[in-house]
C-alpha cells in the first residue's frame, strides 16, 4: 500500500486525541474501521506507531518519526490547498511575466516594480546576449516580453508577430587617459577618434559588430583592423588589471 496524505491525517487524529475511538469519533468514521486502516498504515511503514492499551494510545518511536514528518506536510499541503484555489479564482488573466533580456540595468528594475506592483503574479526571467534567441523564443509563445538593446541605427531583430518600443537610450563610454587631448570632452563624435589604436572590451554580444559598422559610418573602417584585443593589451598593461 503507497501511503498517502489521508493516512497520514489518520495518524495526526489519533496521536492528537489520544485514542482510536475518539480519533474515530472525530473522523467520522466507526471505530473498527478506523482501527483496521492504522493496521493498514503500520504494516506499510514497517511496524507499530501506537502502544494501545485501556488508558489510550501512545506514539512509538516509529510513530513519533512518522508525526514529526505529518507535521511538516499537512500544513504544507493545506496550504497548497488554499493557494491553488486562490490562484484559480483569481481575475488576474495573465498567469505570470515571462521576461527575457539581453544583459542590461533595465531588467532588474522591471522585476522590481512589478512584483511590487502586483505581488501575486510570479515573474520568470531569461538572459542571453543572443537578440535572435530571445526574439525566436517570444514567437514561439515561450516569452512574453523580450528587452534588447540595438547599437546606432541597427534595427531589432525582424519577427511579423512583435512590437519593438523604444524604453530607454544608453550612451556608449570611451575611456582615454588623463592627458588625452580629448578627455575633458563630455561628448564625442566617433569620428574624432578616427586615428587611435582601440582596446574592444571582452564580451558575447554583437559590440564588435556594431562598433565595425559605427566606425564604417564614420568613414574609417580600418578602425577595427588597428583595435587590439583586450587580453592582448593587458598582457603589456598589467597595472589596470591589478585588482585593489
Amino acid at each position: 500500500m503507497d501511503l498517502e496524505i489521508r493516512h497520514l491525517r489518520i495518524v495526526h487524529a489519533v496521536a492528537e486525541a489520544g485514542s482510536v475511538t475518539k480519533a474515530a469519533t472525530r473522523l467520522g468514521l466507526a471505530q473498527p474501521s478506523l482501527t483496521a486502516q492504522l493496521k493498514r498504515i503500520e504494516r506499510s511503514l514497517g511496524g507499530p506507531l501506537f502502544e494501545r492499551d485501556r488508558n489510550g494510545a501512545r506514539p512509538t518511536p516509529l510513530g513519533e518519526m512518522v508525526l514529526a514528518r505529518a507535521r511538516v506536510l499537512l500544513p504544507a499541503v493545506r496550504d497548497l490547498q488554499e493557494d491553488a484555489v486562490r490562484f484559480a479564482n483569481t481575475s488576474v488573466k495573465l498567469p505570470g511575466y515571462r521576461l527575457g533580456a539581453t544583459n542590461g540595468p533595465i531588467l532588474g528594475g522591471l522585476v522590481e516594480r512589478l512584483t511590487a506592483d502586483q505581488p501575486g503574479i510570479p515573474v520568470t526571467t531569461r538572459t542571453s546576449w543572443s537578440a535572435a534567441e530571445l526574439t525566436s523564443l517570444a514567437v514561439a509563445g515561450r516569452l512574453d516580453f523580450v528587452l534588447l538593446g540595438t547599437c546606432g541605427d541597427s534595427p531589432p531583430p525582424p519577427a511579423e508577430s512583435m512590437n519593438w518600443t523604444t524604453v530607454g537610450t544608453d550612451p556608449v563610454f570611451v575611456l582615454l587617459s588623463e592627458d588625452h587631448p580629448l578627455a575633458g570632452e563630455k561628448e564625442l563624435e566617433l569620428s574624432s577618434l578616427a586615428e587611435e589604436h582601440w582596446t574592444v572590451a571582452p564580451g558575447d554580444g554583437c559590440f564588435a559588430d556594431c562598433f565595425a559598422a559605427a566606425c564604417a559610418r564614420a568613414a574609417y573602417a580600418d578602425a577595427v583592423r588597428r583595435s587590439a584585443r583586450y587580453a592582448d593589451w593587458l598582457a603589456t598593461n598589467p597595472e589596470y588589471g591589478a585588482v585593489p
